[in-house]
């Protein structure tokens, strides 16, 4: 079965310079057919040719900025993120490159998660898909390492923490998250991540007298 052994063993780079990452995926059952189209009996027999399914992911670094805010009713914040229309047509370009290449490997059908057209079946029903009118409502989207909640930078007005990851409001708070990056980096973050919290520990190590006297 798919979610059996590695679960992110291929990638395809090809389209990195249009802001699209496509990534080999796979997960368990319980997860996969929630993502399937249809209801009822037609939902059941696609669940039940689960060995019959290959997924990949379609990852686009978004250019669309969202807000965080203090919270209400008891929440510590609100965080507020609208997918733009130049990001959806990306997505749409990403699923229809991949489309292409699952029909080149023997795909009988794609599922494209657009909600206007859910399944393609011919490169006739893919040309129609890769033109037709959508909107960011239209696709039933995940994220994944969400970035800037708490933006690096030496203004305290445009950022949360300086260059050393030190809060700009709290002397010695240090935040080694990927919410220090000021934008999506289009990429799975967490070498970056490393690097940035060892570059910060080095720092506290190196100036530990002014934080503890």
């Amino acid at each position: 079965m798919g979610h059996h052994g590695v679960s992110q063993g291929g990638q395809i780079d090809a389209f990195a310079d249009e802001g699209i990452m496509l990534e080999g995926i796979f997960i368990p059952p319980g997860i996969m057919n929630m993502a399937l189209p249809g209801t009822g009996q037609e939902h059941k027999r696609l669940a039940a040719r689960y060995n019959n399914l290959a997924a990949f992911g379609v990852m686009v670094s978004d250019t669309t900025r969202g807000r965080v805010f203090p919270g209400l009713a008891g929440y510590p914040f609100l965080a507020w993120y609208s997918l733009n229309q130049a990001d959806t047509e990306t997505l749409r370009k990403g699923i229809y490159y991949l489309a292409q290449i699952f029909f080149a490997a023997g795909a009988k059908q794609v599922f494209t998660g657009c909600s206007r057209m859910p399944v393609v079946g011919s490169e006739e029903e893919l040309q129609r898909f890769r033109t037709m009118p959508v909107r960011p409502w239209h696709f039933e989207l995940m994220a994944f390492h969400p970035l800037g909640t708490c933006r690096m930078g030496n203004n305290p007005a445009s950022s949360v923490v300086n260059i050393n990851l030190e809060t700009h409001d709290v002397k010695g708070l240090f935040v080694t998250d990927g919410s220090v990056f000021p934008s999506s980096l289009g990429v799975n973050p967490q070498v970056s991540i490393m690097a940035f919290a060892t570059r910060a520990a080095e720092y506290i190590a190196d100036n530990a007298g002014c934080y503890f006297k």
